[in-house]
């Protein structure tokens, strides 16, 4: 319940709007912004906050200082590069300042000292940059200050509810923790697979994935649980360059407005977007909640063309009088300006070592990052991801669905290199990746309906990790951004349903499944698989070396072996004299295979081959047959046999979905017998591929099998590749 005395914080200004909808002009309780909320309630003693412009002035003086020594950021002399050079410094000291961590952490752990130099030129541009600031008694930001907590700001205050759309730095946790000490602070999130590890400060064992929560920071007590986990079927549309995103964009729009649909949104991951849908956005549906490009106004158009001036002075003047004479934006403008002259002033004496042409790009780069609000767009908003933080849709398209866009990850966020930044305790690519997905994941759920659109082609994919929302079907659009009268869209038949709870799945099974749901749908659903016509040898292959190596098990010989094998091999029944000479190849392709074999029973025994096994794998039923098993002491080494020719192990990542090995040894494990690798024997190019990611894929198993569960939708796979020699590509018009 609502109450005058609560104070309600929430992650971004779009929530809040969201939030005083709810009264309709009628009372509405106090509300801050997470910025604000820790900005107002800390104090640093004899210091205060720097100006945005002092900051950069400062970071850019001290890097200047620096032109003799290039080698970190490696750029040439020219004062742009300078500039280019502080944006990854900013970034970078930003992100230690927020893990709480030292230049020399790094050191330590820089063991193969790949960073050795590089560190040594940051450390000494940081300290140099930290002395600036002192000297005018400013600070960055209040993450690594020594800070005390204003609690006169909460006097009338009886609870805090404070609303997480994201993640808390460490600093963030330490002052909640402490204000919950006095003060009643209930902390809102939704917990799910993508933000669950960033809430271990709270020490609660049992937070559950796609639950709602309302935690007591005071006793770290669960006041409230709701599980919102809603699987929903979001369409999917491909396109081959991102001009045709925007005619989807456009249809999608002039459908919403002649439904009369409210509460609906265009979302895309990277601003650049905009500028192609504002080319062809003539009708003006959207509303441009971005910002409007400076480029586009008549003031930086006019600002560019204009000569130097001799000293500061004449250039604030100068910026003055072209502002007054561009009108529209003027008020924005003017806040910049005076800002930026501001922060200027307030370090004099120390831009000496600038020229004028220095300042007037410093001024005309900081220029070009200021967004202009767009009051003239139409009903239709269109959202920066991170603006739909906390907000709620009836229905949504997101654009540029594709990884690039989506994890487009700055230089400082690969400057250190995995391993360091787990043991330093600084947040990897993966928990960067993890908090985007998130967002999308929480944006997808907390709306109705949803449908994306991405690029694709050989450099780009679409993003994946969507298969873990929501229920994919991939639909066409055929228009075009000068045709809007097209034919509808042929629409294929949907195949929906649930995989039987008494279901037993195999790795193949399970592969077809990830690769092609379509396929999985027809082989194993409608049970409507073609009996395979393979090549005698492949089919006898198994049955032949089983019996080899059972008649020969405690008395490895592979020379007598290898006779034998060959003799039974020459004795099929083949069709004709090319599946003979066929073989007579893949049995001399094979000499290299024995050969192993002697040196490998060295410290091996035989255990059994083709072996069978029925378990359970996190919940969900498995059978298989295993093409041997070796035994090393009392530890046990899979072997799987493969005949093809470019035979490869599959890398590790999140849409992998070959987890044979991974199978067999959990089956084993299962069964009480320790495994001590798998690997897999390429027949054809005699090679040996050895598990060396096993752990990492169990885990990833142990997601992807969540995608069985509940209502699916059997889509085809994207990939027409797939389609080749598959036995259902006519079902689906791909033969």
């Amino acid at each position: 319940m609502l109450d005058s005395k609560n104070l309600y914080v929430f992650s971004s200004r779009r929530a809040i709007g969201d939030f005083y909808l709810e009264f309709d002009g009628d009372f509405a309780p106090r509300v801050m912004g997470a910025q604000e909320f820790f900005e107002s309630c800390i104090v640093i003693e004899d210091k205060k906050r720097a100006p945005k412009f002092v900051m950069k002035f400062l970071l850019l003086q001290t890097l200047y200082e620096y032109k003799n020594t290039h080698k970190l950021v490696l750029f040439d002399k020219s004062f742009l590069a300078y500039l280019e050079g502080m944006e990854f410094l900013e970034n970078f000291f930003t992100e230690l300042d927020l893990s709480r961590k030292k230049i020399e952490d790094i050191s330590i752990l820089d063991t193969y000292e790949d960073y050795e130099e590089h560190l040594k030129i940051l450390k000494d541009i940081y300290e140099n940059f930290q002395e600036k600031l002192k000297n005018y008694q400013l600070y960055r930001n209040f993450y690594s200050q020594n800070y005390e907590i204003y609690t006169d700001i909460f006097a009338n205050i009886e609870r805090i509810d404070f609303f997480l759309d994201g993640v808390l730095s460490l600093t963030e946790q330490e002052i909640l923790t402490k204000i919950a000490r006095d003060k009643k602070l209930i902390l809102h999130f939704e917990c799910d697979a993508y933000n669950k590890k960033f809430f271990n400060f709270l020490e609660i064992s049992t937070l559950k994935e796609d639950v709602s929560y309302q935690i007591d920071l005071q006793n770290k007590e669960i006041l409230e649980e709701s599980e919102n986990k809603e699987y929903k079927i979001v369409e999917a549309f491909s396109f081959a360059s991102r001009i045709q995103q925007v005619a989807f964009a456009i249809h999608q729009a002039g459908e919403w407005l002649k439904e009369g649909r409210e509460n609906v949104a265009l979302i895309t991951p990277s601003e650049d977007f905009v500028k192609y849908l504002q080319v062809f956005d003539i009708y003006r549906n959207f509303n441009y909640a971005v910002g409007m490009d400076i480029k586009k106004t008549a003031y930086y158009k006019e600002f560019v063309t204009q000569d130097m001036s001799e000293n500061l002075v004449s250039f604030q003047e100068k910026i003055q009088e072209l502002a007054k004479k561009h009108l529209q934006f003027q008020e924005e403008i003017k806040l910049f300006n005076q800002e930026f002259f501001s922060g200027l002033s307030q370090i004099q004496e120390t831009i000496d070592i600038f020229s004028m042409e220095d300042i007037r790009e410093f001024y005309l780069k900081e220029l070009e990052g200021l967004k202009i609000s767009d009051n003239r767009g139409g009903k239709i908003p269109v959202y920066g991801m991170l603006e739909t933080r906390g907000m709620h849709f009836d229905s949504v398209v997101i654009v540029d669905f594709n990884e690039e866009k989506i994890f487009n990850f700055s230089d400082s966020d690969m400057f250190l290199n995995t391993k360091i930044r787990k043991e330093i305790g600084m947040p990897t690519l993966e928990d960067r990746q993890n908090l985007q997905k998130h967002y999308y994941y929480q944006l997808i759920k907390n709306s109705k309906e949803v449908k994306i659109s991405f690029v694709e082609d050989a450099k780009l994919q679409m993003s994946y990790f969507l298969q873990n929302i929501g229920h994919v079907q991939y639909k066409n659009f055929d228009r075009t951004l000068f045709d809007f009268n097209a034919i509808s869209p042929y629409q294929e038949d949907e195949f929906i349903g649930q995989i039987p709870a008494d279901f037993i799945f195999s790795a193949s099974s399970l592969r077809d499944f990830f690769i092609c749901k379509r396929r999985f749908y027809f082989k194993y659903c409608k049970k409507l698989a073609n009996k395979s016509d393979n090549f005698l040898l492949y089919s006898s292959f198994h049955k032949i070396l089983e019996e080899v190596y059972k008649a020969y098990k405690g008395r490895i010989n592979p020379v007598l072996m290898k006779k034998e094998f060959e003799e039974k091999i020459r004795g099929l029944p083949f069709r004709d004299r090319v599946e003979a000479f066929s073989a007579e190849v893949f049995l001399k392709n094979m000499r290299g295979f024995w050969d192993r074999e002697k040196e490998h029973f060295n410290n091996c025994e035989f255990f059994q081959a083709e072996y069978e096994f029925k378990t359970e794998i996190f919940g969900k039923k498995f059978t298989g047959k295993i093409d041997r098993i070796d035994k090393i002491g009392e530890k046990y080494l899979i072997i799987d046999y493969k005949f093809g020719k470019n035979i490869k192990l599959q890398a590790v990542s999140e849409e992998m979905s070959d987890f044979q090995l991974v199978i067999y040894a959990l089956a084993l494990e299962n069964e009480g017998k320790a495994v001590q690798s798998c690997r897999i024997y390429a027949m054809q190019n005699n090679q040996v591929l050895i598990e060396e990611d096993l752990m990492q894929k169990v885990e990833i198993l142990e997601k992807r099998l969540k995608e069985l569960d509940g209502v699916i939708c059997f889509d085809k796979c994207k990939k027409n590749t797939e389609c080749q020699f598959c036995d259902f590509a006519i079902l689906c018009n791909r033969s």
